[in-house]
């Protein structure tokens, strides 16, 4: 298993690119893990770290939540 933490949304979406999945805490995983709903993914990219996906706004198109 690999595990990376993203600094920027580049960072991550490459990550994404080569196949990561992404996790903002990743307790979803374990806990699925655990009740043999999934295996945990081979590799995981941390997005909870990234400044630009820490919002919550409001617009006329929806709603947007980050990480």
């Amino acid at each position: 298993m690999s595990f990376r933490i993203a600094t920027t949304v580049d960072e991550a979406v490459a990550a994404l690119a080569e196949g990561c999945r992404p996790v903002a805490g990743g307790s979803d995983l374990v806990v699925g893990a655990r009740h043999g709903k999934a295996a945990l993914p081979e590799h995981l990219v941390a997005i909870d770290r990234l400044d630009d996906l820490k919002c919550v706004e409001v617009t006329d198109a929806g709603v947007c939540i980050g990480s």
